[in-house]
Formats: C-alpha cells, structure tokens, sequence
C-alpha cells in the first residue's frame, strides 16, 4: 500500500446481511452501477473458487467483526454472491435466469477476448499490483471498459440472442418446459379469462418499471437527455436531500437538550434507547422517532459516499474515519453520534452527513445550469439556518419520482416476443426540470452548521480575543490566586463543570455588552444576568474583576484538567484536543524534563504548569491551518509567553524563560521535545509539582 493511499485492506464489506440496497455501489468510482455490482460478484466469485485451494489465505483476507471461523468462509462469501445476484436484477430488472445468463456472457467474452495478443499487452506494473487507490480505479474503469460495459449496452440483443441457441439448442430437443420458459408453445385458442390463474403466461417473468430500469434503459439508448442522465447519475443520494430538514430539526432537539450539559464520556454512553425514554417523559417521543427514522435512512443513503469525502473547514482538511463509516444506527447508538462536532470522532459523522448534502445540492445545481446554459448565479439563495423543504431537491423517490416514470412509460408485451417497455425520455426530462428542479435554491453560509460542545470543552480562544477587544484582560493577584487555588481543591469535579458553564454564558454576554474592567464579575452575572451560585471559591467570588475574566475561567479550567489528570473521575484530560498532541515522552527525555524542573521553585513549576495549560487550551485547541506537531516544544511556548492575552504580563520571570530554553529542541537533538507530546509533559509537570508539594509537607 501507498503511505498516501487510506484504503483499508482486504475485504470490508462485512457481513453480506449488514449491507443494504442503497449501499451496493460507490457513486464516486465512474462506473454505473451494474459495472460495480458485477465487479464485486467476480471478485466474491473469485474468493469462492480460491476457498478450494487457499482457505487459509482468503480468510487472512477477510475484515469482519467478529471473525469468522475457516469453515465458514464459503458461506460467508456465498450470501456475499447471493446478495450481489439480487442487486443485479433489481438494478436490471430481469429475471433471475437473464442474470445467470449475463454472467455466463460475460465470463466467455473475458475468454473470448482474452488472447495471445492481450496476454502480451504491457500494462503499467501499478495496475497489476493494485497497491494505490488509483491504480485500482483505473484496472476497475479498463475491465468494465473491455469485457461489462459492451455486453450492457445491447443487454436485450444479447440476452435474446443467448436465449434463442438456448431453445434451437437440438441437444436439448423438443424441451416442452424450454418452449414454456421462452413463449413458443402454442397456446390454447382458447383463453378463459375467468381462469386467469390457470394460464403459465400469466405467470412468466416481466420486467418491472424502476428508476434503476429506466436509467439502463437510458443508458443503452442513443437519445441525448443530459438533464436526465446527470439526475439518474445522482439520484441514489439526491433523494436524501429530503431529509436535510429533518437532520437539521434532530440536532437542533438533541443540542438544546444536551449543550454543555453532559461531557465526552457522557454521550458516548448515551444510547438511543436511554433518549426515547427521556423523550417519552417529555412527550417527544413520536417526533423524536420520525426524525430519527429519516436521519437513518439518510445515513445509509450515503455512508459509502463519506468513505471519500473530504471538507476543508479553517483551513484544515476533515474526514470521517473508515471505523465510523462501518457503524450502523440502532438503539444502542450513542447520542455522540447526531451530536455535529468538528473532533474526528463520532460527532464528526454528523457534521459530515449534514455537510455533504448542503453540498450536494450545490453541486447538482451547477451541474444542472451548466447542462441547460443557464446561469449559477443567477439561482435564488437561502441560508443554511432557513431551509425548508420548498428550497430543496425533495421528492420522495416512490411517491413522486416513479409516479412521473411510470406517466412516460408505454409498457407491452406479446406471447413469443416478451416484454416492450419504451421510455418518452425527452418528455420525462422536461417534467423532472418543471416539477423537481425549478427555482430550486443554492445553500450558503454552509461553513455556519451549528457545533455541538460537550461539558468540558474549552472556550474557544476566539471568544477571548473578542473578550479582550471589549474589556482588557489582567491576571489575578498572585497572592488572591493562591488562597482561590487552594479552596477549589476542596470542590468537587462536578462544581467546577457546571461554574465553568456559567462562566462561559456570562463571558459570551460580556464579549458583546462588554462593562467597566474594574467592576465585580460576581455583580455582572449576579445582578446583571441573574445568575445564582456562580462562584465555588469565596475568594474569587470577593476579589474577580471583569478584567480578570479569563484569568479566572485558566484557573477553573486548569483545576478541572489537573482533576482529571489525577484521574479521580474516569475522564481523559484534554478530551476535546486533538490526539495528534498527545504523543507519549520517551524515557530519555522524561530524564531531561525532570532535571530541569526539579532545579526550580515550586513556585516557577507551578507557573510553568499554568502557561503550559494556556498554550493548550488558547493557542492549540483550536482549528488551526498549519501543522504544529513536529516544531518542538520550546518553539511553541516560547512565543506564546511574548505574546501573552493579558495586559503588561510579568507572571513570567527569566529564570522560567531560562529553563523552558534549555529544553531540548534541535533539530539533531535526539531527546528533542516536540508539540505533539505537550499534553504528556503538562501531565509529567503536573506529576513532578505534586511530588515536591508532597514532599515540602
């Protein structure tokens, strides 16, 4: 495998029982859907005649969870087949004998055309090993090309075609049953159509009328309807941007519901089952069920297609993990997983779903003005915070969407010559334009979906900075800082959760209405926004000016972080920050680290252990444009000290500056301390003040 290509080895699908129809093919591979389906069916094919020779070497093959025991390879790989085989006669719309057929077709056309002159043809080494994603794309695109794609093209001819040396086959005789199947027996001059039942005709095979019918109808005609063929191209997830408004009206529930109300763990314990008894409560529960039921079905609609969408937010690039991608929605799905948060982790499933069909619509209208040369621009817009169902692709693909195939259909058939289906393409066009796509409105201010935040997720520093701009922003007095440092060792995890809550609705009222620096934070959320026991530390109750804002909210985050640093609660410190910050120190370098700190003050330690939970929270936890992780530590500390948010800062003094130079950093250093491990040395300093606290007792 390439170090750029993420595909996960070997086979994903998991059990052929998990998949469902509307997740049989990718819509990003530039192949139509029979050409994927009959891709996989070769492939589980190929699996299934490899069991009689590798057993062993198919099932190393085989990602699935639980595994599956050696014996039950060919079962497994056989309902895989067997799934693959209804796909395609729903997609087709032939009977299951055509379908048996088509694959007998195919195989001997890869035999017919697979001759000495193919055999030494030079094929670039890439497609022959399928270790890069493209490459695989492009083996996939030459296969369909030379042995599927002629054959689906002219479908009936070669269907009929096979069917007639079937039945003028003498090997087989005078086969009356044959005769049955293919309509040439003569039938009984007389009919009683009160008998209906009793006639075979009735009850032979016919082809039924579908959007997947009528797209390979379309697809093997020479009629040019680009409108349509864009629309059938995309149908299988245009159908899903019905449900934006549901997916919308569920998050906005569960966010009003659980905002800044239940932390990480919380929600991702928190299963469906547990919500619909709190919903019962509120009596919800119908609307939460019926909106859950579409944000399910919008799901399944698209999760294949996430597995290669990538967003760009802030500058940086998101996608949503393979292991998420692999999850379905049942009761014990946790309520993490409908909560939108930009965090690669459950919530991002959330956001991305949103995301994809905001952007879907888009790109289909661009699509869509460039096939009828109009302009783009000229569209109407609405925000993503006022949809409604009347600015959307929404049509319901059996309600709405057959009922206008079914108008444009003439459907026939006659004993001995099978079933006529014919299409009024154009006319089909036009209605799909007039009824589903007129007036409909481009999405922006797509990059405003509304986030999630758990209990214990830091203030973004943006907020600070707009707090800072309205009331210039001091550090605590030292000396008041220590005697409200040792009262909230004495609170309670919980306290300090739901003070913090407080104190970010008060700071987001502050950043806007601001007030005079001098004043009492106690009186502006006490008498101001009629707060009620805002304050765990008495002394900062009495002492905490407007102008120490955010001092007072570092100094209650970072006694929550050190509480879970200790682990007293079960919680991850640092949850919200990204892991790629979280690398472990080495030993030789953990040495290096408690060299220089054990040669400072508890004091200077403990200021440390405060800028470094700063920097974290202020200068990190953050969505951020470039890569911080590899430049080291001493080149992220240090200037974030020079360029404190505090007003004529002297918390600092050279002595701290001093040993934060010496720790290691150059490039040829072998020890040297690097971004990504700052979590593990705030944890390490943290550990080393404790100790010599301990021990000057």
């Amino acid at each position: 495998m390439s170090e750029s290509d993420t595909t996960a080895t070997g086979h994903i699908l998991g059990r052929a029982g998990e998949r469902c129809q509307n997740q049989a093919v990718f819509q990003d591979r530039n192949l139509d859907n029979s050409s994927v389906i009959l891709l996989r069916l070769f492939t589980h094919m190929s699996m299934f005649v490899g069991c009689n020779f590798k057993p062993e070497e198919v099932l190393k093959s085989i990602r699935v969870n639980p595994k599956i025991q050696l014996p039950e390879v060919s079962d497994f790989l056989l309902e895989h087949i067997g799934f693959d085989l209804e796909c395609l006669h729903r997609i087709l719309g032939k009977s299951h004998d055509d379908i048996f057929l088509l694959i007998h077709r195919i195989i001997a056309r890869i035999m017919e055309k697979h001759t000495m002159s193919v055999i030494g043809e030079v094929i670039p080494l890439e497609w022959c090993q399928l270790t890069k994603n493209d490459a695989r794309i492009k083996w996939e695109q030459e296969f369909a090309k030379r042995y599927i794609t002629p054959i689906l093209k002219k479908l009936d001819a070669k269907l009929k075609k096979c069917n007639n040396e079937i039945l003028i086959d003498k090997r087989l005789g005078s086969d009356p049953l044959l005769q049955l199947l293919y309509e040439t027996d003569i039938p009984s001059e007389m009919i009683d159509i009160t008998q209906l039942q009793d006639i075979p005709a009735v009850w032979r095979y016919r082809a039924r009328i579908s959007v997947d019918h009528l797209t390979q109808m379309l697809n093997s005609s020479q009629q040019q309807c680009p409108v349509l063929s864009i629309f059938l191209e995309e149908e299988s997830i245009l159908r899903a941007l019905r449900f934006i408004p549901s997916i919308q009206r569920l998050q906005k529930l569960l966010m009003v519901k659980y905002y800044r109300k239940i932390d990480k763990n919380e929600g991702t314990s928190l299963q469906i089952d547990v919500i619909e008894e709190h919903m019962e409560k509120e009596r919800r529960l119908e609307e939460f069920r019926s909106l859950l039921c579409d944000y399910t079905e919008a799901w399944e609609c698209v999760v294949q297609s996430l597995e290669s969408y990538t967003c760009s937010v802030n500058g940086s690039y998101l996608r949503v993990k393979k292991e998420h991608l692999r999850k379905s929605i049942d009761g014990r799905t946790p309520v993490s997983f409908m909560l939108p948060t930009l965090r690669n982790d459950d919530g991002l499933c959330a956001y991305m779903l949103l995301r994809f069909l905001l952007e879907k619509q888009n790109n289909f209208l661009e699509k869509y003005c460039m096939e009828c040369q109009k302009m783009y621009d000229s569209l109407p817009r609405v925000h993503v915070k006022d949809i409604s169902s009347a600015h959307l692709i929404s049509y319901h693909p059996d309600k709405d969407l057959l009922p206008m195939v079914l108008a444009n259909c003439n459907y026939s058939f006659e004993v001995g010559h099978g079933t006529k289906v014919d299409y009024n393409f154009a006319n089909l066009e036009r209605q799909l334009m007039d009824r589903l796509l007129f007036s409909k409105s481009v999405i922006t201010g797509i990059e405003q979906i509304d986030m999630f935040r758990y209990r214990t997720e830091s203030t973004n520093a943006l907020v600070f900075d707009e707090l800072s701009q309205k009331v210039k922003q001091e550090r605590i007095n030292t000396t008041i800082q220590s005697q409200i440092h040792n009262e909230l060792q004495t609170r309670e995890y919980s306290d300090l959760c739901d003070s913090l809550v407080k104190l970010d609705i008060a700071i987001s009222f502050l950043k806007s209405v601001g007030s005079d620096p001098d004043s009492l934070l106690s009186d502006f959320m006490c008498k101001t926004l009629k707060m009620e026991n805002q304050f765990p530390s008495l002394k900062a109750q009495q002492f905490t000016k407007c102008k120490n804002t955010l001092s007072w909210w570092i100094t209650l985050s970072l006694e929550r972080e050190k509480q879970q640093a200790n682990s007293r609660y079960n919680q991850n410190a640092f949850e919200s920050l990204s892991d790629s910050f979280k690398d472990p120190l080495e030993p030789d370098q953990i040495t290096a680290i408690e060299e220089i700190v054990n040669g400072l003050s508890i004091e200077c330690i403990h200021i440390l252990l405060v800028v470094t939970f700063e920097c974290i929270v202020l200068r990190l936890d953050v969505p951020l444009t470039e890569n911080l992780t590899e430049i080291s530590l001493q080149e992220i500390l240090i200037p974030y000290i020079e360029s404190s948010p505090y007003e004529e800062d002297t918390f600092i003094n050279e002595s701290l500056k001093g040993a934060i130079e010496m720790l290691p950093s150059g490039d040829d250093n072998e020890n040297r301390i690097t971004t990504a491990q700052i979590v593990d040395f705030w944890k390490l300093i943290n550990k080393l003040l404790i100790s010599k606290q301990h021990y000057m007792r």
